[in-house]
């Protein structure tokens, strides 16, 4: 009986940990407008030249305020913006985004 129980009790567990899993999927892909358009923000809020830091901590103010302001830009309607700019022009880079250095062509 105490060995039933147990491979009931781990395939509960198993069962929970794959729907886990799968719930921590985004519910939609992103498009490759909204992906361009978050790396630009991306780059706009300095997240990235922290990020290639290895001097700077997750945990400094220096980047929590980079964080914050990529979260507020993700809110801005200058996202918005440029996901309907990277839309128009067929996944290529607008004149006067930060695309540097990214092959935006299919």
């Amino acid at each position: 009986m105490n060995r039933k129980l147990s491979l009931l009790i781990a395939a509960a567990a198993l069962a929970a940990s794959a729907a886990h899993a799968q719930d921590t999927r985004p519910a939609v892909e992103p498009t490759r407008a909204e992906v361009l358009a978050d790396l630009v923000v991306y780059r706009e809020s300095g997240l990235q030249q922290l990020d290639n830091s290895d001097l700077v901590s997750n945990f400094t103010p220096e980047y929590r305020a980079a964080q914050k302001r990529y979260q507020d830009l993700r809110r801005s309607p200058r996202y918005a913006e440029l996901v309907r700019s990277f839309e128009t022009h067929d996944g290529h880079a607008a004149e006067g985004t930060r695309t540097a250095g990214v092959t935006t062509k299919p």
